[in-house]
């Protein structure tokens, strides 16, 4: 899937919500196949350790230029309103 991807120029996300994070044995599932990095990949349950919600957007150094750019504001539709302090010590911590 991830070449047909490519071959389209379309980005590939992978949702590691559930799998990432070493619960099938690797750090990524996505690990367990050659040929299969993603463009984005998406964590959250195993960050937090399920002490509190926290989640992470991983994004490859090709894409990270795009959405870096020193004019405009990074990622400006993922802001919430639901933060809290124990969040971010958790995040500091890993």
């Amino acid at each position: 899937m991830s070449e047909v991807c490519r071959e389209r120029e379309v980005l590939v996300i992978h949702d590691e919500v559930l799998t990432g994070l070493w619960r099938t044995g690797t750090p990524l599932a996505s690990h367990h196949w050659d040929g299969t990095e993603p463009d984005l990949c998406i964590l959250s349950k195993g960050l937090g350790a399920g002490y509190t919600g926290v989640g992470a957007v991983l994004v490859s150094p090709e894409l990270a230029p795009l959405i870096t750019h020193q004019d405009v504001d990074p990622l400006p539709a993922m802001r919430t309103m639901a933060n809290h302090p124990l969040q971010a010590a958790a995040c500091l911590v890993l």
